[in-house]
């Protein structure tokens, strides 16, 4: 599969103010990147991507310079360059940056109106399970709860880079994804580049997640085929950085101070939203 272009960073990029960074701090299995958008402090997670061992305790201050003059946006725009470059832990830094950035809109009233699109709790696997029923689902991704997902789908392919017992390879997703009425894309293909070529081998009448606390919050999304972002807000910044640099799991750092959410295109109506 190639990789993404800049074109898809840019047009989200373009959506938010820019910011400076206050910290980063990389862990064994998430990367927590923390902001100021004026006077409003925000942080944003992204699933850690490293070659090899880090050569540092896993937190550390970016301090290179005075940090009210580090450009979010910059650390966020190198996204693009680390997917020509190899997976590393900057893919991670960038990606958490963006969705440090991206959690701007939310800091006011989650029921503004004027918002691009359409707000609600909810766990993406009762999304995938509603629409999924008796269905081909493919997920991109093996999720924790995809035993409970197989028991209500017709046919489940669960598609993965490191296949478990009977996972696909995830280079069968040309042969798989077309014929899935359901299609479930873990947030770390935003990471290492793969999201949007695998949107476009999705059936255009095939339901689109993006799913998991990698996953950007971003209406540009939506023009790409998306029909629902599953992430994470982080209301309580502090306790989920340092849940991050204890090394603990997604299950864990969600107690710390995460908030699950999904926005959705506008234009899904009543009827086909199952949380109307």
């Amino acid at each position: 599969m190639h990789k993404a272009n800049s074109n898809l960073l840019n047009e989200i990029l373009e959506t938010v103010p820019d910011g400076s960074i206050e910290n980063i701090v990389i862990g064994k299995h998430w990367t927590a990147v923390s902001l100021y958008i004026k006077n409003t402090r925000l942080c944003g997670l992204a699933s850690t991507i490293q070659n090899e061992s880090p050569g540092w305790d896993g937190h550390f201050k970016a301090v290179s310079k005075p940090a009210n003059e580090i450009s979010a946006k910059l650390l966020a725009s190198k996204l693009s360059a680390q997917h020509n470059a190899g997976h590393t832990a900057l893919s991670s830094i960038a990606a958490a940056t963006l969705n440090a950035l991206l959690q701007y809109p939310f800091s006011g009233n989650l029921t503004d109106n004027s918002l691009p699109f359409k707000i609600m709790e909810c766990n993406a696997e009762d999304l995938i399970i509603r629409y999924g029923k008796d269905r081909h689902i493919a997920v991109i991704g093996h999720f924790p709860f995809t035993d409970r997902i197989k028991s209500a789908a017709g046919h489940l392919d669960v598609l993965e880079f490191d296949p478990k017992p009977g996972d696909l390879r995830a280079d069968a997703a040309p042969d798989v994804i077309p014929k899935a009425d359901v299609v479930a894309i873990t947030g770390m293909t935003w990471i290492n580049g793969t999201l949007e070529s695998l949107l476009t081998l999705c059936a255009p009448s095939a339901v689109v997640l993006v799913l998991g606390a990698s996953t950007p919050l971003s209406p540009v999304l939506f023009s790409r085929g998306i029909h629902y972002l599953c992430g994470a807000l982080v209301k309580d910044i502090d306790p989920v950085m340092q849940a991050v640099a204890n090394g603990l799991v997604y299950r864990q750092i969600i107690p710390a101070g995460l908030q699950l959410i999904t926005i959705h295109r506008q234009e899904i109506t009543q009827q086909d939203n199952p949380y109307s």
